[in-house]
């Protein structure tokens, strides 16, 4: 089974997860978390064990997203990142990035973050 969770970076508040299955099916929304390893794990144990791909969509915001990154990749993930602009006001954005289109505003697509 193939996820997308998104992520909602914030600098100053809890950050917010939703997932969706490979169908767009959301599995669950407004997970709140922080940067911090434990919140972290948490968010990873839910989700689900037969998930065969971990995609992560988020926007780059401020120099917040780089730990959140790298956290991810390290874990497994396909960290993927939107331009700005492109998350706020955008229905459908997990339903697309599920289906591997690309995401983003005014032809740009979306970067996969590359290994260091």
């Amino acid at each position: 089974m193939k996820i997308r969770l998104g992520v909602d970076i914030a600098c100053r508040a809890a950050h917010q997860a939703s997932l969706a299955d490979e169908h767009g099916a959301m599995l669950f929304a407004g997970h709140r978390f922080s940067t911090d390893p434990d919140d972290l794990d948490t968010l990873w144990a839910r989700l689900p064990a037969e998930a065969t791909e971990v995609m992560v969509v988020m926007e780059p915001t401020r120099n917040a997203w780089v730990p959140l990154a790298s956290w991810f990749r390290r874990h497994g993930a396909v960290v993927v990142m939107v331009p700005p602009g492109a998350v706020r006001g955008s229905e459908g954005l997990l339903q697309q990035a599920h289906q591997d289109r690309p995401v983003g505003l005014q032809g740009a697509g979306p970067v996969a973050v590359a290994a260091p």
